[in-house]
């Protein structure tokens, strides 16, 4: 009879963090299926095999956890798109290629987008969700802007508008895009994303050498 080899005992940090990633998804599931007010963090528990203190201990409120369940199920693999498209990329095939990562990454994780929009109508009746909300907001404008900022200068483009413009304009049709393929993925095409980014930037920024050249003028 072969032997199998010991298993390796998971570190404390890895058992915290697993517990919180357990807590995470079962989190997103209720949001999603039940709504945010609807949801007890009692459910939660249950439903990740836990104690409610077991929440408390990585929590400090129902709000907090749904906002750690949007930054880290959602935002991060959002923000990771920048790092997976080439800046050295014609500056059309990069938006092409970021829709493309977009749309995947919304179709993948489609409940992020259903807990947004739980926490969005619940934040209207919740004043701490509500501000939480806008506090992260404005945080991942600050995020976007920096990385948009970075991505134009290398492309050798210019904005025409304060940064805050575009970002608006690009994470508005993210939700709108969003929004309609959770209702019929074939709604919006997958090509289709990265046309309405192009149109955005075109819009909203211009080559180096056009703006030079009309200053010139």
């Amino acid at each position: 009879m072969v032997s199998q080899p010991p298993q390796k005992r998971l570190s404390r940090t890895d058992r915290k963090e697993q517990t919180r990633r357990r807590l995470l998804e079962s989190a997103a599931e209720l949001f999603a299926a039940k709504g945010y007010a609807q949801t007890g963090l009692d459910e939660v528990a249950e439903k990740a095999g836990m104690t409610k203190g077991a929440v408390y201990s990585n929590f400090t409120s129902k709000a907090d956890l749904a906002l750690a369940v949007l930054d880290e199920l959602a935002l991060g693999p959002a923000l990771a798109i920048f790092s997976q498209v080439d800046a050295g990329e014609n500056f059309h095939d990069q938006h092409l290629h970021g829709g493309k990562l977009l749309v995947e990454a919304m179709d993948t994780s489609s409940l992020w987008f259903q807990v947004e929009l739980q926490c969005a109508l619940q934040a209207g009746r919740d004043e701490e969700l509500r501000s939480r909300l806008r506090a992260r907001d404005a945080a991942l404008r600050s995020t976007l802007s920096a990385s948009i900022a970075a991505r134009i200068e290398k492309a050798g483009w210019a904005p025409t508008v304060e940064l805050g413009v575009i970002v608006a304009a690009l994470t508005a049709v993210a939700s709108g895009i969003a929004l309609q393929r959770l209702k019929d993925p074939n709604s919006v095409p997958t090509g289709m994303a990265g046309q309405l980014i192009t149109a955005i930037y075109q819009h909203f920024a211009e080559p180096v050498g056009d703006i030079e050249e009309t200053v010139n003028d």
